[in-house]
Formats: C-alpha cells, sequence, structure tokens
C-alpha cells in the first residue's frame, strides 16, 4: 500500500511521486535493486533487521489473543503493602522536588514504572480487602526470605565442606 513501487526511476509519471522516490533514493532510503533500507535516525547507518520469530500455529494463535485482550498481567517482583503505598504518595506530595520517581524507585526497592502506577492509582480498598492483601504481602515476603535464608545455609555448608 502506499506509493506505488517504481519500476525505473522515469517510469514516474506523476511529478511529486517522482520526487517523494528521487529523494527516496537520494538519502539512500531505497534502492531499486535492494528495495527499502532501514537506517538509524541518529547515525544513517544500516540497522540489522531482527531475525523473525519461528512459531507454530498454536503459539500464533496465543499471540494474537493475548494482544487482543491484553492479558499481559502486570506481575512486580516485589509487592508494597498499602501502608507503604501511602507512605510513597504522601513523600511525593509533601517533598516532589527531593522524592522524584528514582529516588523513590530505590528508596523501596520497586521498579520506577511500578512508582508510576502506584501514584496514578486512585484505589482505596475496603478495610478488610486492604488487610487480606497485607497479608498476602507478608506471607510472600516470609517464603521470599526463607527461600534466602536456606540458599545461604545451603552455600555455607558447600564452601565448609
Amino acid at each position: 500500500r502506499g506509493f506505488p513501487k517504481p519500476r525505473g526511476m522515469f517510469a514516474i509519471r506523476n511529478p511529486s511521486l517522482r520526487k517523494f522516490w528521487l529523494g527516496l533514493h537520494a538519502l539512500k532510503l531505497y534502492s531499486p535493486t535492494a528495495g527499502f533500507i532501514r537506517t538509524s535516525s541518529s547515525t544513517g547507518r544500516e540497522e540489522n533487521k531482527r531475525p523473525r520469530v519461528q512459531r507454530t500455529a498454536e503459539e500464533w494463535k496465543e499471540h494474537r489473543h493475548q494482544l487482543r485482550h491484553g492479558h499481559s498481567a502486570w506481575s512486580p517482583k516485589k509487592r508494597l503493602t498499602r501502608y507503604q503505598m501511602d507512605h510513597l504518595r504522601t513523600l511525593k506530595r509533601e517533598d516532589p522536588d527531593t522524592w522524584d520517581l528514582g529516588r523513590l524507585s530505590e528508596a523501596f526497592g520497586i521498579s520506577v514504572p511500578a512508582v508510576i502506577r502506584i501514584l496514578k492509582s486512585k484505589f482505596e480498598p475496603s478495610p478488610e480487602m486492604k488487610q487480606r492483601q497485607d497479608a498476602r504481602v507478608l506471607k510472600e515476603r516470609e517464603e521470599r526470605n526463607r527461600r534466602r535464608v536456606q540458599n545461604n545455609s545451603l552455600h555455607m555448608e558447600q564452601e565448609s565442606s
């Protein structure tokens, strides 16, 4: 679609189309033999094209379903309690110059997109839901810490052997 591909530079009778194709050719964005050439906008050099992903029919079906229905779930590695989220919002509200997004992400150990999501969110759960969510976060932390201690103890045993 778009502009018709020329068979030869002088085969184009429309002056504006001819000017367009000659301009692409002059900028080395189009070659009659190679077709379109992708270049980096900053350097003007050719980029290596990514190899096409070879997927089975089932994988393509799943990929299309995810694109259509948006099932790329947000799953951060670290979750904050509601109290911590409120504290993050308070810090940003009281002193936005000191507590920029980068500093907040470092202080709470989460990514910048997670900080942005927390600051944008206006959701306020019921007290029961708040309690359940905080309990789940604390349980995940305890589990993560327990695994870390086990890994460290295994490491120590292997080093001493």
